[in-house]
């Protein structure tokens, strides 16, 4: 739907609710006033003066009954009504005097009233029946002296000429003053229009939502035909239609409407220089990219959306009137599009912001999955390792029973301490004495537990809180002991292996580094029997397998390819 622009909307000079309005109100006012202190004053001197003529006294109650109708309706709110009846009784009142100075006085009241307060038809007609008289009276001065010059003939050019003076001066300062109130009140409305536009786009996050809202709201709040958003693509070769209004404007969008940066249009330019273009006429222009949805408009308005020192895209306005574009209405759009640079960039920083927060939610759970299997790994490797700790032969007994003041290396496992290793948590034993079990947990494997038994009075929470601190400091200290015994093993074990790679040095032959080998490893591990065989790298698992055994008992493959040795 086709929308004119409200810079082109007339309004009637009544309805000014401005200074301008102040000032017709007191001037009708003072005028009707003036008018009923005139009549009265009149009135009283006819009086004095024994004035028997019933015209007279007719024209003064005409006068005091029409200021008190005029009064009327402008305290009844109805102000147009009593400008209209007031210059109509000083209409009728000039048309019905006939002695020259009062009608110059009020032909000059009825002009100066019709120029303030009238439309501009009716102030036109008035001018009509004013001068229509003055050039009716001077025809009839014509008649009657032909054309010689007389004082009333001249009196009457003088006040015609006056009169017209004064018609076109204050009807021109009347339309100037209501030109700037016009003006001065779009400006407002514009003004307040963007405030207002920016404070609703301040509350918007998603940037789709708020192009869309934009381009709503200026669409209805300026009044223009048709308001569209561009924004640059990620590749810069592009402005592409991101909101848009109308049906126009939504099947430019379903097709992916898009213009390249620089080129012959009002966007190509603009989100190219980055400064705003005016088509003010689109016939004829060679900038204007013409469109055939939108083929109504005749003025076009983009301004550039800038961020810093980059332009992200550009506002589009366009308007079914020629040169629709005023200096009020650049301002105004401007300030929409500063704030609109500012809300894009406010939502793209909150939609980074959402989206590393997600990243940051992912990462952390990935990283929680990872530090559980982390734990899981630790612990199943904790629970291995003394498992085969203490199921080595050389494993020290892991029990210590404190009974009778002696210490000695046995003690079974009591519930208590069966409770307090399977639950893994402290366990607690009320009767005529005080049984509290603790388990001994190292990361999150329970290797144990402590025991004791108290008297009933032993507070309960402290003695618990105690066994908890000791034992988990008992638990580091026995895997610090175990690693450090499993160190000197594995030391012991490299002196070995150290010690039997020192004596091949003495060996000459294959079978005395067989024989050292064999029984170096029979004597460190206590074995009973030991053999050694060696073979080529190529042979198959089948021969091996057919292997047969010689006449020490051996398996053997048929023949001895390197020699062999057995012990």
């Amino acid at each position: 739907m086709m929308q004119s622009s409200p810079a082109r909307i007339a309004a009637s000079p009544l309805e000014q609710n401005n200074a301008l309005d102040q000032l017709r109100r007191r001037f009708i006012y003072g005028l009707t006033l003036t008018a009923m202190l005139s009549s009265l004053g009149g009135l009283l001197s006819f009086f004095i003066t024994g004035q028997s003529e019933p015209t007279p006294f007719i024209s003064v109650f005409f006068v005091i009954g029409l200021s008190v109708v005029v009064f009327n309706f402008i305290r009844a709110g109805q102000f147009e009504r009593g400008a209209n009846v007031l210059i109509g009784g000083l209409l009728l009142t000039y048309l019905a005097l006939d002695y020259l100075p009062v009608i110059y006085l009020v032909g000059t009241l009825t002009l100066i009233s019709g120029a303030l307060l009238s439309r501009q038809r009716l102030f036109l007609g008035m001018n009509l029946l004013v001068f229509g008289k003055l050039i009716y009276l001077i025809v009839l001065e014509a008649v009657d002296n032909g054309l010689t010059p007389t004082p009333d003939g001249e009196l009457l050019v003088i006040s015609a000429c006056t009169l017209l003076i004064i018609s076109i001066t204050t009807r021109f300062f009347i339309s100037a003053a209501e030109e700037s109130a016009l003006r001065n009140r779009r400006s407002a409305e514009l003004f307040r229009a963007s405030i207002e536009i920016g404070q609703a786009m301040a509350g918007v996050l998603d940037e789709r939502m708020l192009l869309n809202q934009t381009v709503d709201l200026v669409r209805n709040r300026f009044g223009f035909y048709h308001v569209q958003v561009f924004r640059i693509d990620d590749e810069r070769e592009y402005a592409v239609l991101a909101a848009s209004t109308g049906e126009a404007g939504r099947r430019l969008l379903q097709r992916g409407h898009r213009l390249r940066l620089g080129s012959q249009s009002v966007i190509g330019r603009v989100t190219q220089i980055g400064e705003l273009i005016i088509t003010r006429d689109t016939e004829g222009d060679q900038v204007h990219a013409k469109n055939e949805l939108l083929a109504a408009t005749r003025s076009e308005l983009a301004l550039p959306l800038v961020e810093g020192d980059q332009i992200i895209g550009a506002l589009d306005v366009q308007s079914v009137e020629r040169d629709a574009f005023d200096e009020v209405d650049i301002q105004a759009l401007q300030i929409v599009a500063n704030q609109l640079a500012a809300s894009i960039r406010v939502s793209r920083l909150f939609t980074a912001q959402e989206q590393s927060l997600k990243d940051n939610k992912r990462l952390f759970i990935e990283s929680e999955a990872s530090m559980r299997e982390i734990q899981r790994l630790n612990r199943q490797l904790t629970r291995t390792a003394w498992e085969e700790y203490l199921e080595a032969p050389t494993s020290p007994t892991g029990t210590m029973l404190l009974a009778d003041g002696n210490l000695r290396q046995e003690a079974d496992w009591t519930p208590a301490m069966v409770e307090a290793a399977s639950r893994g948590r402290p366990h607690r034993d009320l009767g005529q004495q005080q049984t509290i079990a603790v388990p001994i947990v190292l990361r999150g494997e329970v290797l144990g537990a402590i025991e004791v038994v108290t008297t009933p009075e032993t507070r309960g929470e402290d003695t618990i809180q105690l066994m908890q601190a000791i034992a988990q400091r008992l638990a580091i200290s026995l895997d610090n002991a175990r690693l450090f015994e499993e160190a000197q093993t594995a030391a012991q074990q490299e002196q070995r292996i150290n010690a039997i790679v020192g004596r091949y040095q003495g060996a000459s032959t294959i079978d005395d580094l067989l024989q050292i080998t064999l029984a170096e490893l029979t004597e460190i591990l206590g074995a009973y029997s030991g053999s050694i065989r060696l073979s080529a790298l190529g042979v198959d698992t089948q021969r091996l397998n057919g292997a047969v055994d010689d006449e020490d008992g051996y398996p053997m493959n048929g023949h001895r390819q390197n020699g062999g040795s057995s012990s």
